[in-house]
Order: structure tokens, then sequence, then C-alpha cells
């Protein structure tokens, strides 16, 4: 079980999303980066030991928008605190699975012209065209390639199906 302050935080496992927290999944024996994010704080992110199927995680994250460094693993602080992570164990299952789930949507991303580098809310995803889940919510969009202008936009995903399609202005030079 994954929980921070405040609620709502994006939760990733190894660099996967898991969902939002607060959350319920479970993860395979061994060492896991859990990182824990949301708009407007610093991320928290820490290495894990992770001796059985399921950990507890409680997170107070802090208001700024600075990144945290993971901490190498024999610095994990073991004594309860706003930052620390406490890790219980419990039976070890043969399928991990994700327990409780964030409502997705997929969205389809264009650009002309394609093969620009995407990054939804700075987490680099991909190349266009492609088709991608995210989390239902406002989420910001950045289409990157060289030699045109960063095309940047937020866009709420409210359902099941969205769209972005980025029309890229190309960076005029000048020789002198």
């Amino acid at each position: 079980m994954i929980v921070s302050d405040p609620t709502g935080a994006e939760i990733s496992v190894d660099g996967n999303f898991v969902g939002d927290s607060p959350s319920e999944f479970s993860v395979a024996a061994g060492v896991h980066t859990i990182t824990i994010s949301k708009h407007g704080y610093k991320p928290w992110e820490r290495k894990l030991p992770v001796l059985s199927a399921k950990i507890t995680v409680a997170a107070e994250l802090e208001q700024g928008t600075t990144a945290l460094a993971a901490e190498p693993l024999s610095n994990v602080n073991t004594n309860p605190s706003p930052h620390a992570a406490s890790v219980q164990p419990v039976q070890l299952s043969q399928q991990p699975a994700l327990v409780q789930s964030t409502q997705m949507g997929t969205v389809e991303i264009s650009s002309s012209p394609a093969g620009a580098d995407i990054e939804i809310d700075g987490r680099a995803v991909g190349k266009t065209p492609m088709a991608t889940p995210v989390p239902i919510g406002q989420h910001i969009f950045t289409i990157r390639r060289k030699d045109f202008r960063t095309w940047q936009k937020t866009v709420n995903v409210a359902s099941e199906r969205a769209r972005v399609d980025a029309q890229l202005q190309q960076v005029s030079l000048t020789l002198h």
C-alpha cells in the first residue's frame, strides 16, 4: 500500500506508472525504485528492498519543483519520519498483480512532421505517431524535434480516447 500527503500523486515502480496514491499493488521480491510525484511538489524517490510481494510506503511530499535524487540503499532511513518508508513482510504471491487501478484513457499522439519526441508530464514516452495509455486527468504534452519549435499543450484526458495533434513550426535559420 502506498499513501502520500497530498493524495493523488503518481506512483511509479522501477520507472513504470502503477497508479495514483493511495494505491495497493503487488511487486516481485527484490530492490525496487519507488517514485511518488505530483505537480507542484518535489518528487519522492527511494530504492527499497522488498522481501515479499507487498510493501507499505507512506510519503509526505514537499512543495517545490526541484527533483530529489534517489538515496543509495545503504542510506535509507529506517526510523519513522515523514520522508522514510517502512517495508512490511507478507506472503509472496506467484503472480504479482495490480489490485487497485486508476482509470485510464488512450491518447493518440501525432505531429507534422512525424518522428518527433513525446513527453507527457516531463517523461519521455516515445516518438510520433503513437498511442499510449495515460491516467484520466490533466497532462502536459510536449513535442520536440530538431530544427522545430517545441510544442506544448495541457490536455484534459476525460474519456477512454483522446487525440493530440502537434503542428510543429520549423525554426528559420539566417546565415550571414
